[in-house]
């Protein structure tokens, strides 16, 4: 045994903590803080569930849902894709922080998520709105993930329609959704843990072509996974999905049918 002083690298330590507190209430927004407990700089992205009277009903990952409408607007949103490996968020204060997103590759699917990149012993925080009728937060887990291609790379997303249009219903906004399927470039991030897929959209490689997957397979096929597996939620959410493919306003086709 060789006894030497000094010459002992320490080793990597890759952890976060996330928490959540109420913003305003009133207004269901919640305020996220994040801090990086790892002794290198290191990127997650946030799991979290949703619960009503202690009931989860939920459960993804942070910008799996209306990602389309913030990445088309924005400069309403102060989000875009990372287009080189991501540095350490800056903190231009709680009410106007905004995170980058990226394509996150994991064992079992594709999506885009918000990236949180913290340096030793940071920490940052955000608003996020949408938490009323006594919905809260639940279980929320920071996932870390790893730049797999740092080279930002075209991509073609067929989208299921209510990661654009699902907002302006939720909001009640107006905002432009993109063409369908639209073209985008982002770096890949990746993760080794499987991440529940909230909506799952056709994300492949290369760009847009007339032989892009048709939004309105993604929509069919939701509802065939809602038949096989007996989930009248998913089965109806397949169907409004396929109406709105279709550039139909859900709305007026209820009140045809009632």
């Amino acid at each position: 045994m060789i006894n030497k002083f000094g010459g002992l690298l320490l080793q990597k330590k890759v952890s976060g903590e996330v928490s959540w507190q109420w913003y305003d209430q009133s207004q269901g927004i919640v305020q996220w803080n994040f801090k990086n407990t790892g002794n290198t700089t290191a990127s997650f992205i946030l799991q979290r569930g949703a619960s009503m009277a202690g009931q989860q009903f939920e459960d993804y990952v942070f910008g799996q849902a209306f990602n389309v409408m913030y990445l088309y607007n924005g400069q309403q949103f102060g989000t875009y894709l990372l287009q080189s490996p991501p540095e350490p968020l800056v903190d231009h204060g709680v009410e106007n922080n905004s995170p980058p997103m990226a394509v996150v590759d994991s064992p079992n699917g594709r999506s885009i998520c918000f990236i949180f990149t913290l340096a030793p012993n940071q920490s940052w925080s955000m608003l996020e709105g949408g938490f009323q009728g006594g919905i809260t937060p639940s279980n929320p887990v920071l996932i870390p993930v790893t730049v797999k291609d740092p080279n930002p790379v075209t991509l073609c997303d067929a989208y299921n329609p209510e990661q654009c249009q699902g907002y302006n219903q939720q909001a009640g906004t107006n905002l432009p959704c993109p063409p369908n399927p639209w073209q985008i470039k982002s770096i890949i991030m990746q993760t080794s843990q499987n991440i529940p897929i909230l909506i799952q959209d056709s994300i492949t490689d290369g760009p847009c072509s007339s032989s892009s997957p048709n939004p309105s397979n993604t929509c069919l096929q939701q509802i065939e996974d809602g038949i096989n597996s007996g989930n009248f939620d998913e089965i109806i959410e397949g169907i409004v999905c396929l109406v709105q493919s279709l550039g139909l306003d859900i709305k007026k086709v209820i009140k045809k049918l009632v």
